[in-house]
């Protein structure tokens, strides 16, 4: 989602993910994080069709 204006960005599951991945990051960075702060993450998926696309990013 892009929380500029709340909209879905991208088609894929690979591409959603990418999108939610930046989305953490500029919100860990306003707290003086990154991404290696966070020790877990549970995803979610409504197929495992799209578990290698999403892995790989």
């Amino acid at each position: 989602m892009d929380i500029e204006n709340g909209n879905i960005v991208g088609n894929t599951a690979a591409e959603q993910t990418e999108q939610i991945i930046k989305n953490i990051a500029g919100l860990l960075s306003e707290l003086n994080l990154t991404l290696e702060d966070i020790i877990k993450t549970t995803i979610f998926l409504d197929s495992i069709e799209s578990f290698q696309s999403v892995n790989e990013v």
